[in-house]
């Protein structure tokens, strides 16, 4: 199983960047030189550059040439050409680690309900983040201590997993501040 995510061919900077998973369930981007991607094209069976065995789908002759898009073929023909330790490590199988994630929003007061989906209307007013050990909240609001301690001593009595989960609150002044340091840190 592999587990590269995904690749992008930056054409200015002639580069092949591959994210993927790495051994420790993170995702990383690992940069190369792509200075002269190929690809694919039918050719004339008379064509001299033509490939010695390669053919089409529908039997036509075949030959490589220059672009400046190269397609998933020729990203994976050229990873293919990597070292065996560049390929363990971009296509071995790593677990990612595991993220949990909710957003509470706004009860509209008029109504009692709550922002949906396809429809939402009201503000964020809080997004909390779980991974391993670690529940990191943040909030518009004020949270004393001791309901901070209640809400990790509940977390680690409902899942009663083994996990000793710890609660870090931060509180922002307003949405957007609270959103951006979601999107971005």
């Amino acid at each position: 199983m592999s587990m590269l995510i995904d690749t992008e061919y930056l054409s200015r900077s002639q580069k092949l960047v591959c994210s993927y998973i790495d051994s420790a369930g993170e995702i990383k981007l690992k940069y190369f030189d792509f200075t002269t991607p190929m690809k694919y094209v039918t050719c004339d069976d008379t064509d001299p550059q033509k490939h010695p065995t390669y053919r089409s789908w529908d039997d036509k002759a075949v030959k490589q040439v220059m672009t400046n898009r190269p397609d998933r073929y020729a990203i994976y023909e050229f990873l293919d050409q990597q070292d065996e330790k560049t390929k363990d490590e971009i296509f071995g199988f790593h677990t990612p680690n595991i993220y949990f994630v909710d957003i509470e929003t706004e009860i509209d007061p008029a109504t009692g309900a709550y922002s949906q989906p396809d429809d939402p209307n009201g503000r964020i007013i809080s997004v909390s983040v779980v991974y391993d050990e670690k529940i990191i909240l943040m909030g518009l609001k004020d949270m004393p201590d001791d309901m901070q301690k209640r809400i990790e001593k509940n977390t680690n009595e409902y899942f009663n997993d083994g996990v000793e989960y710890k609660l870090k609150y931060v509180k922002f002044q307003d949405e957007f501040d609270m959103l951006w340091t979601f999107f971005n840190k």
